[in-house]
């Protein structure tokens, strides 16, 4: 049961530092305009004006078609101690494909598309079958196929899709190269969204660094941390990707050992006809 509760952890961790955020929002040319500024609501200074729209300008967006890759996982909390290893494949906006293994046996394989979830588990030959809809019995946030390619390859977009109202709530501030977001200070945001974000860019790197969310009900959540940035096949991504409970005792460490892109690959994923549904 320990292996069948650290699988399907695995499977949502990345899921929680999300929020009900898009991922994927239409591009625009001024972020804050001078509308903006006007808005007695929101109180948007000139000078946070100026640094959203200057961080709008030198984000980077790094595309991709195929992706494999190879990692070793570590998970800790108060009562369990967990290592393993997986392969992560994915297809740009379309398909993601996981297996992990664990004392050098396969627990798992996870097949994830825009529409669907599913999971299973080989000790207990169990499986799952369902849609995103399910996984707001374990995180309550809204989660999608584009919420969890994404986090992987630490790409994210600050601003939620044509949302200015969202954007003004956030709090900007730049200290040399980096840019740090949060809403913290913005209760409004909370009443909106029903979370608290912090989100950390480096602009030196062109990447995220931190990505965290808390829930305003209970103030518990996930901070993602990103760190060993390397150059995989012309991509630079993080070698390391860690995860933290914010009021809660857990750490799951993912480093990623290969990464690479284009390559052909398999997606082999069936549930055997002797497999039993999963009684959460």
């Amino acid at each position: 049961m320990k292996r069948l509760k650290f699988f399907v952890l695995i499977l949502l961790a990345f899921s929680c530092v999300s929020c009900k955020h898009r991922p994927k929002p239409k591009p625009v040319d001024n972020p804050v305009t001078a509308d903006s500024l006007k808005n007695p609501v929101f109180q948007v200074s000139q000078q946070d004006a100026d640094l959203f729209n200057e961080f709008h300008e030198i984000l980077k967006v790094d595309t991709f078609n195929k992706v494999e890759i190879k990692f070793n996982l570590d998970f800790q909390s108060a009562t369990q101690s967990h290592s393993g290893s997986g392969t992560l494949r994915m297809v740009s906006d379309s398909l993601i494909w996981m297996s992990v293994s664990a004392l050098g046996l396969e627990i798992g394989r996870a097949l994830f598309t825009p529409d669907s979830v599913k999971f299973i588990f080989k000790l207990k030959n169990k499986y799952f079958a369902g849609d995103y809809s399910y996984l707001k019995n374990f995180i309550p946030v809204d989660v999608d196929f584009n919420i969890l390619q994404n986090m992987f390859l630490d790409k994210f977009f600050i601003f939620p899709e044509n949302n200015e109202r969202a954007l003004m709530m956030f709090i900007p501030q730049k200290d040399g190269d980096v840019y740090s977001f949060t809403t913290f200070g913005r209760p409004e945001y909370a009443r909106a969204f029903g979370i608290n974000s912090r989100i950390v860019y480096d602009a030196k790197l062109g990447k995220m660094t931190e990505n965290s969310a808390t829930f305003a009900s209970n103030n518990k959540g996930v901070k993602i941390s990103y760190s060993g940035f390397k150059d995989f096949s012309y991509h630079n991504l993080p070698s390391e990707v860690t995860l933290n409970g914010i009021g809660t005792d857990f750490s799951l460490v993912f480093i990623y050992q290969k990464v690479t892109f284009g390559k052909k690959m398999s997606f082999n994923f069936s549930i055997p006809n002797n497999y039993k549904p999963f009684e959460f």
